[in-house]
């Protein structure tokens, strides 16, 4: 390591390896950190980046208006985005899906998600072939030094203004880097479940489906330095998941027993075994998600005859995994009885439905069960109007209770930067030196809730504010050194 660097960037993530890229680019000197043994952090499992008017989207005859994206965008976050940085991102989207081609960056296809709009450009090997083989590869070649295992705990301020790093690596003499400008990429606190308490008002699990790796370390380095807070709260929420706390909660994504339970509009019930929403909202993952952590607890409720139908015939909400979609759940039955037999955390089963509200603990069970049969054999769901493709008969068992906790990829902001990603302090003014992107800063294009209507928005916001942040920072870099000279 230097003594002296143009450019810091804490976290190896997908934010931080494209400001690294952009960095050398630009020729700069950069240092990237990173506290972990490995890089990539959440960006290993990004699928693809948000795009409007893309060479990929007029290949296939897509066709949207940045003014469409930008309305829509801000009538879901209620105005509370930031119309000019949303703005900005939207008009360099299609610029960043190139850019990342140049690189190398190959894609599958571009899709919708949630009956939205197609803007997810999907990449070909995830995020992971993204960051680990292209994008820090070329930054290391390029002169950029990459520091694994190694933490900042605290950032340097001369004056107001952020002129460096403390590092400390193991159990080795602490030092301090200089630099001209700090750019934190860190991914955001999702796995801080301090913070995750502190700033949302759910009684429901909320369950970390990412790397383990966003404790929200850059935040508070920011803060420390004087920084406001700003969206903390705001959450990815993905949907449902099985509420399984023995287990990462990566390990159920696929999984066809969480799909059938989460995915798939089985009659959900809460703690008081009452249904409390249209269960296709399982279609938009964020509203599905809103609707979970509204209860307290909320059980999948499903018989063997519904298990069968999912395993053999076609679901009512086909999946899309970017390979390929995904009609039916083979093996799902068997996988059922398994998870039933091994007495997993989440899984209860009974011959009777007044057997199973008893086990479990669900005192108006029998009655909404009773009633949601009635509602199939009208072929209408009169109550909350859920399509009848999605109503099924529970008459006969035996039948399965599956406990549900909402899933989440990251959180969206914590920090509240302006136009060239620099971060505000407390008064909204410019902390010198010191810049934000990616989930860190991604506040700015959202309200409470993050929206799948546009997929792909936060990965393609982590591409963008990367190189924003960097193309600022050359900038002011080329300013000073003029005015030496």
């Amino acid at each position: 390591m230097q003594e002296h660097y143009d450019v810091i960037i804490i976290g190896a993530g997908l934010s931080g390896s494209v400001a690294a890229v952009e960095a050398v680019q630009k020729g700069l000197s950069v240092l990237v950190v990173e506290k972990y043994d490995s890089v990539g952090g959440s960006g290993n499992y990004v699928e693809g980046i948000f795009a409007v008017n893309s060479y990929l989207q007029k290949q296939q005859q897509i066709s949207l208006s940045v003014q469409t994206v930008l309305d829509e965008e801000l009538a879901y976050s209620h105005y509370l985005a930031d119309p000019t940085i949303l703005k900005d991102y939207i008009q360099s989207s299609a610029d960043n899906v190139s850019w990342l081609k140049s690189l190398g960056v190959t894609y599958l296809k571009v899709l919708e998600q949630a009956n939205g709009f197609q803007t997810w450009h999907l990449f070909d090997g995830l995020g992971k072939r993204v960051i680990q083989t292209i994008l820090l590869p070329l930054a290391q070649q390029s002169g950029a030094d990459v520091v694994t295992g190694v933490t900042v705990d605290h950032l340097q301020l001369t004056k107001g203004v952020v002129t460096g790093v403390h590092l400390q690596e193991g159990h080795q003499q602490p030092r301090t880097i200089a630099a001209s400008a700090v750019i934190i990429a860190s991914g955001g606190y999702l796995n801080n479940q301090w913070m995750v308490e502190q700033h949302t008002p759910y009684k429901m699990p909320v369950l970390p489906i990412n790397s383990g790796h966003n404790t929200g370390d850059g935040l508070q380095l920011a803060y420390d330095a004087g920084a406001q807070k700003a969206k903390l709260g705001t959450i990815m929420l993905c949907g449902g998941t099985v509420k399984d706390l023995t287990q990462p909660a990566y390990k159920y994504r696929d999984d066809p027993v969480c799909i059938a339970a989460a995915k798939q509009g089985m009659l959900w019930v809460n703690e008081r075994g009452e249904r409390f929403v249209d269960e296709s909202i399982a279609s938009n993952l964020s509203l599905a998600g809103n609707a979970l952590v509204s209860q307290n607890r909320v059980f999948s409720i499903l018989n063997q005859a519904t298990l069968a139908h999912l395993e053999t015939g076609s679901l009512p909400r086909p999946m899309n995994f970017g390979a390929g979609p995904v009609t039916s759940l083979p093996g799902l039955t068997d996988e059922v009885a398994k998870m039933d037999a091994d007495k997993l955390p989440f899984i209860q089963s009974a011959d009777s439905i007044t057997d199973l509200a008893e086990l479990v603990g669900l005192p108006h069970l029998t009655e909404t069960v009773t009633h949601y049969n009635q509602l199939y054999q009208n072929h209408e769901d009169s109550d909350l109007g859920k399509s009848t493709n999605y109503l099924y008969d529970l008459k006969k068992g035996p039948f399965y209770a599956i406990e549900l906790a909402a899933g989440a990829f990251c959180t969206v902001g914590g920090l509240k930067v302006d136009r060239q990603n620099t971060v505000l302090d407390e008064q909204g003014q410019p902390i010198a030196g010191l810049f934000a992107v990616g989930n860190d800063a991604a506040g700015s294009l959202v309200g409470d809730t993050y929206g799948f209507n546009f997929p792909g928005t936060e990965a393609g916001y982590a591409v963008y504010s990367g190189r924003n942040s960097v193309d600022h920072v050359a900038t002011l870099t080329n300013e000073m050194s003029s005015m030496k000279n």
